[in-house]
Parts: C-alpha cells; structure tokens; sequence
C-alpha cells in the first residue's frame, strides 16, 4: 500500500504530512515509530494468518463488523468479504451455524493473462498452508489428458482447458481444509475451504 494512502486511511492528509516534515527530530522520530507499527499493523502475513486460521464460533456481527478486507455482503446465515489472501485478491464467503462461524470459502477474483500465473497462485497459497498446517495429507495433480504432463510451461493452459486439476487437503486438529485449482466456466478458477473441525454443515 503506498504510503499516501495507508496514511488517508488513518485520518493524515498530505498537507498534515508537509507541516510535520517541518518540526523538530524528534516529532519526525515520534513519525518514523507511528508509522513502522502502522505498516506492521496491515502487513499482508496479518492479514492472510487471520483468514487462513479462521476464529471457529466467532458470531457473524464481529466478522461483518471487523473482517478483513471489504464488507460486500451481511446477510442470512453468510458474511462476503474482498481482501487479498498471499497476493491474490479473494471473495471470501463466511459461513454460520446458530451465529457461529463454521467454514469460511475462498474463491480467487485474480485474471492472469498467462494461465501459469494461477498455478503460480495455488503452489504460493499452498505453502501459506503448509507453515499453517503442516505437510498437506493429500497433495495430487489429476490428468484427464497426459499429452502436457511434461511441459511444466504448459500446465497453466492444461488446467485452462480442463486436463488437470490441483489438489492438496489437510485434516488438522484446527481446520479441514481443502484447495483446489480447476477448470470452470472456460478458465481456471482457484477455490480454497476451511471448515471447523468440530462441526458437520447441514
């Protein structure tokens, strides 16, 4: 986030930034500080480490009210969120049981023109995983067509077309959480699910 911007979104204008540039070291070195825990405060690891360890039994109010990202929708049972997960922005679809979570779906928004961006995308959202979770317990690439199997620079286009479809899966004593990487509606489309290990969704 360049710096303009993170300071708006903390009630600074620029103006305000001109007029502090002019004081003494020390109100610049009370700036350096204020602006080091601001940066760390919406650092991107806080806010993928918030969505991908999800707070089960948190009622829908607090994740409508204080989720990351942006509010799209507040509605019946569900909470849709936008925000950026590992760099990739995300709509993020919580679900509730009696006014707790219990599963949170993640569906990429990212549009690569090179479709081996998105296998780019799964490899980095499942190492984001594994220092979670751990080593993953399913960890697959499924063929319906070998012919690009051996052309790593082509498995974008492969999973474009609908020859291959990554998966890895983790069962944690914290999530179930399933990731995969598919064709759908003509391209591929990135979905990951944790889901509350405790409870079975009607």
């Amino acid at each position: 986030m360049a710096t303009g911007r993170l300071l708006a979104t903390q009630g600074v204008s620029m103006v305000g930034m001109q007029r502090m540039s002019t004081g003494t070291a020390f109100q610049r070195r009370i700036l350096a500080t204020w602006l080091t825990l601001s940066l760390l405060l919406v650092a991107p690891g806080a806010v993928a480490s918030d969505v991908l360890q999800p707070q089960w039994g948190a009622q829908q109010a607090s994740i409508a009210a204080d989720g990351p990202g942006q509010l799209v929708l507040d509605g019946a049972r569900r909470v849709v969120r936008h925000t950026d997960v590992a760099g990739i922005p995300f709509t993020l679809n919580y679900r509730f049981e009696d006014d707790r979570l219990r599963q949170v779906r993640l569906f990429s928004r990212a549009r690569h023109a090179d479709p081996g961006r998105y296998i780019d995308d799964h490899f980095n959202l499942e190492a984001e995983l594994t220092g979670i979770y751990g080593e993953p317990d399913v960890a697959d690439a499924e063929w319906t067509d070998d012919q690009l199997m051996d052309r790593p620079e082509y498995h974008g286009q492969a999973v474009q077309v609908g020859f291959l479809t990554l998966v890895a899966g983790w069962e944690h004593a914290d999530a179930r959480v399933f990731l995969t990487l598919e064709r759908q509606s003509f391209r591929p489309a990135q979905r990951l699910i944790l889901t509350d290990p405790e409870v079975e969704l009607r």
